[in-house]
């Protein structure tokens, strides 16, 4: 896996709340053509206790195409 380092800020949610925005990302230069996946992961350190820590993560799939 590549990080991308991307990170957006979000406030603290209450119980079943959610956050939406966008995070915008640079695929690596010389990265292969081919079909990859981008995950998103809320509270990465796992630093907040929380109830559920099942649903912290989201992932895309996205087809790179050479240029």
């Amino acid at each position: 896996d590549v990080p991308l380092g991307a990170v957006r800020a979000v406030p603290a949610l209450a119980p079943a709340a959610f956050s939406t925005g966008s995070t915008p990302v640079t695929i690596p230069t010389g990265t292969t053509a081919g079909r990859y996946y981008i995950i998103a992961k809320a509270d990465g350190d796992e630093g907040l206790a929380e109830t559920s820590e099942t649903n912290n993560t989201l992932y895309k799939s996205i087809q790179v195409t050479a240029p």
